[in-house]
């Protein structure tokens, strides 16, 4: 979540400037119009000499370093999640292993449980399970013998992982009770998955900087593989399957990187700090989309500009480029603010997301105003807008 201390951003122009356009144009527009609000208040009987001065304020950084990001439009948005003010917070896309038309997102609800939604973005399915905070899932899972489909989730009513099955068939979404693992954890909170063989890990952190690695296994036999830790809060991460490599973030800090295998307890890495990227604190949400088996990107959540930022997966990894996701028109869907968590897939899934899809969390969602929900986007668009690649499985 955002500093209390920072305003909550928003992109959509609603107001007519009362400062000269040569003063605007020095700001990134978006930036300028969400804080118009909180700025002109002060500005009018002053004069635009504080003007610049107050925005380094009230956007907690300089305005000499924001940049002016593409902006891709949103396809679908769910409907609105059914608790009101910071409820909505983390996605996981389901694919439907023989109809992808009929795959399904399961967003979080921080203060009931689990929605499921389907491409067209209708809720089809509520658990009330508890304050849940963070999701992901895998597929094809060895479970008590038989291939499954997993979700894990941070459960903060029970200070638990609280296990979901996903039938192969119906997509119908099954609250595994008796397989919670209770939680040394204060306040659980981020958590990502991890198949390597027949094997799955769930990595959770806490609010205070702390990460576990757990095995997990049916029947109540979960066992925790080892542990280790940020200097400061945490939250979202992503695991790379395919190079055993975890991915995490430390929000007011940057992105990390460790091996993902527990017995080789590798050392970490920082992939890039705030202090020298495009990332605006907090770093949130995080997410991978490969273009084969041997290349793709890492998309981060840069909450404090609400821009979502691109990282090659090999090597280093380099920064590509940043982008927004804008509104699509009056009467349609609202532009995306405040983004906590986000999921990726590059599988063919329709005529509408032929080459994958991004699906984030709306902080603010307006056109009109209602309770928080998640916005789904074509990848075509960010690839487009950014150059990037595009998975082999739509052509």
């Amino acid at each position: 979540m955002l500093q209390t201390s920072r305003i909550r951003l928003t992109t959509r122009i609603t107001e007519t400037s009362r400062l000269t356009d040569s003063m605007k144009s020095m700001v990134d527009p978006l930036l300028w119009e969400s804080h118009f609000e909180a700025c002109k208040r002060f500005i009018g009987a002053v004069g635009h000499i504080i003007a610049l001065p107050l925005l380094t304020i009230v956007l907690g950084q300089s305005t000499s370093v924001l940049a002016d990001y593409s902006v891709v439009i949103p396809s679908v948005e769910t409907t609105s999640v059914s608790s009101t003010e910071d409820a909505a917070d983390d996605p996981a896309i389901w694919i439907h292993p023989s109809n992808p038309e009929l795959s399904l997102i399961l967003g979080t609800n921080k203060q009931k449980g689990l929605e499921v939604y389907n491409l067209e973005g209708a809720r089809v399915q509520s658990l009330d399970i508890g304050n849940l905070n963070n999701v992901d899932l895998r597929q094809r899972i060895q479970w008590d013998g038989r291939v499954m489909d997993i979700a894990v989730a941070t459960n903060r009513s029970t200070n638990s992982l609280s296990l979901f099955s996903i039938d192969r068939e119906s997509g119908e979404v099954e609250h595994l009770t008796d397989e919670s693992i209770v939680l040394d954890l204060p306040t659980p909170y981020g958590v990502c998955l991890f198949k390597s063989g027949s094997s799955l890990f769930a990595f959770v952190n806490d609010k205070n900087g702390t990460f576990e690695q757990w095995e997990l296994k049916p029947d109540g036999a979960s066992r925790k593989a080892r542990s280790f830790s940020v200097d400061s809060q945490p939250e979202g991460c992503v695991a790379d399957d395919e190079t055993e490599t975890l991915y995490y973030g430390e929000e007011e800090f940057g992105v990390w990187k460790r091996n993902a295998d527990p017995k080789l307890n590798s050392e970490a890495t920082l992939v890039v700090s705030l202090s020298e990227s495009a990332l605006v604190a907090d770093v949130e949400g995080m997410a991978i989309y490969r273009t084969d088996e041997a290349d793709g990107y890492l998309v981060v959540s840069s909450q404090g500009d609400s821009s979502f930022a691109v990282f090659e997966l090999d090597g280093a990894n380099p920064y590509i480029g940043s982008f927004r996701i804008g509104d699509s028109g009056e009467g349609g869907i609202d532009s995306v603010s405040g983004t906590d968590g986000i999921d990726i897939t590059n599988a063919s899934l329709s005529t509408e997301f032929p080459h994958g899809m991004l699906v984030v969390q709306d902080d603010e969602n307006s056109m009109p105003q209602e309770n928080q929900n998640f916005k789904l986007i074509d990848w075509r668009r960010v690839s487009d807008q950014l150059m990037l690649g595009k998975s082999a499985v739509g052509d």
